[in-house]
């Protein structure tokens, strides 16, 4: 079993902010899911709230997604609006991936 993000040692912090837009992809589809991993991590919300305030404290030296983004998905995420959050994560972590909103200045804002 792979050791958890937190865990991990990172040396660079684009490697740790990939990791972290991703094990954060996945804990919103678990959430929407209901699905609970084997090997049971923390409940999906209290871990996707973990990785939302790491998040914060990297995203403010990036420009996509920004920090409107992350507060929108700290507010969905009170409100209960898991798949929603889970499509948009998702959608997040592609663009960041293959950096198509440095193409796609749609792309840079999600319409709160």
């Amino acid at each position: 079993m792979e050791p958890d993000i937190f865990e991990r040692p990172h040396y660079n912090v684009h490697q740790l902010r990939t990791d972290i837009w991703n094990e954060l992809k996945h804990a919103a589809y678990r959430l929407q899911s209901g699905r609970r991993p084997k090997a049971a991590f923390e409940d999906p919300k209290a871990r996707i709230e973990k990785l939302l305030k790491l998040l914060w404290s990297i995203e403010r030296f990036f420009a996509y997604p920004g920090l409107d983004t992350l507060s929108h998905f700290q507010s969905m995420l009170k409100r209960g609006e898991h798949k929603a959050l889970a499509t948009l994560v998702a959608d997040v972590v592609k663009m960041m991936i293959s950096s198509a909103y440095r193409s796609n200045p749609r792309s840079i804002t999600i319409n709160h």
